[in-house]
């Protein structure tokens, strides 16, 4: 009954999302990603799914002073059209060792949709050769960060149907995000509170996040900064 009433809360909290974008400098990476980052909390699986949008990469150029704006429009184009997902699937044994599963085993059961219409998977056949030397770095970058982790992810494309009546997926929209992987399936509601400036509390000043209208402690409205 808690849990009921608190979400209740949090729905009248941000029903209806007016905010104020930050500036790509003022973004926490970390943030960021703790939001586009999500896995299951199965005790014999490890299943993770990380969104890499394209404010991603402009979010890091923006934040690297060594980085060019030649370079974020390169990204842009390069991106153009496509949703980035990387992807992990392992069983963990009796005492822990994990199995990795190919990405052929995963891809049967992988799937994204927004607002309900599917995207669809994009060979890796069709990408443009500068996408696929893009992946050939990160990959061992990933294997370097996460060790034998990092060396079973798997990077996969995406890209809206031609009837579909959103061709990307806007991180600053009032949208429904849906992915699945076997058994995990996890609903994301946008837009991400880490690109709002948070807004605070008309009675005690506390700071919420961007995506709220309303306080949930004291039911006001909360102010924009």
């Amino acid at each position: 009954m808690v849990r009921i009433f608190i979400t209740c809360i949090l729905i009248f909290a941000s029903s209806i999302v007016f905010a104020q974008n930050k500036n790509l400098t003022d973004v926490s990476l970390e943030a960021f990603m703790s939001e586009t980052q999500y896995s299951s909390d199965s005790d014999n699986q490890i299943q993770m799914i990380w969104w890499l949008p394209q404010i991603f990469w402009e979010i890091s150029f923006s934040q690297d002073p060594n980085s060019s704006e030649e370079e974020m429009s390169a990204i842009r184009e390069m991106f153009e059209g496509y949703e980035l997902f990387a992807i992990i699937d392992a069983n963990i044994g009796y005492f822990g060792g994990l199995t990795y599963n190919s990405l052929e085993d995963i891809l049967p059961t992988f799937s994204i949709s927004l607002n309900g219409e599917p995207f669809k998977i994009v060979p890796n056949s069709s990408i443009s050769a500068d996408l696929s030397n893009f992946l050939t770095i990160m990959k061992p970058m990933m294997g370097n960060m996460l060790g034998p982790m990092g060396e079973n992810i798997h990077f996969v494309f995406m890209e809206a149907p031609s009837s579909a009546k959103m061709k990307s997926i806007d991180p600053y929209k009032n949208l429904l995000l849906t992915l699945e992987m076997g058994s995990f399936k996890q609903d994301v509601e946008l837009p991400l509170s880490s690109l709002l400036i948070e807004k605070k509390c008309s009675v005690d000043g506390k700071l919420f996040s961007g995506k709220w209208n309303f306080c949930p402690i004291h039911g006001k409205a909360l102010l924009e900064q």
